[in-house]
């Protein structure tokens, strides 16, 4: 008498073949968030490297220089390189994307004065140079559908002068430095 096989393997195939799209989704998904959030971390570190090394040559080669006028500086040079601005007025000393720190000549943030983060009125005498954080909003595409619409991504860059202060005759003899910039994601 022959024996009678149960066919038990019906739709496996199906299945696994769910499976791996369901994983090449994530994978394309990752892939298209992730670099549009790289991306956006680019633009902020340029943001954030102009910002820096315009405020702090503002803050050396201008006779008589404000804090007000080294704010704008930097904002106007920040807002062109596709960070917003948060109050409407482009160009001005107020963006809340962006913050300020006055350092040393080694790029080290001063803590012993009562005022180091702009705008605080003034340009401290012994600033030399110029910490920038600048954060910017990253749209997402495919976190958007699981409720993530804009991840923050932020930056920050430092830019000092070593040499002697003084006018436009003495610039020549500052030395410009720009050290490494450090990038952060959150999710």
């Amino acid at each position: 008498m022959p024996r009678q096989r149960l066919n038990t393997e019906t739709g496996q195939s199906a299945i696994l073949f769910a499976a791996v799209l369901i994983g090449l989704v994530i994978l394309v998904a990752l892939a298209i968030d992730g670099g549009s959030v790289l991306n956006g971390r680019r633009i902020t570190q340029n943001a954030a490297d102009s910002g820096a090394l315009s405020g702090t040559h503002y803050m050396v080669s201008s006779d008589g220089p404000t804090e007000v006028g080294m704010m704008q500086t930097i904002n106007s040079i920040i807002e062109s390189n596709n960070i917003p601005d948060t109050n409407g007025i482009p160009g001005d000393e107020t963006n809340a994307n962006v913050a300020i720190y006055y350092t040393d000549s080694d790029g080290e943030r001063l803590t012993s004065q009562p005022c180091y983060i702009a705008p605080c009125g003034f340009i401290p005498n012994p600033a030399r140079g110029l910490d920038v954080e600048v954060s910017n909003q990253v749209s997402t595409f495919f976190l958007g559908v699981v409720s993530r619409r804009s991840l923050d991504v932020g930056a920050t860059a430092t830019a000092v002068i070593r040499g002697s202060s003084g006018g436009d005759d003495e610039i020549r003899d500052n030395v410009l430095y720009a050290f490494g910039g450090i990038g952060r994601a959150h999710v």
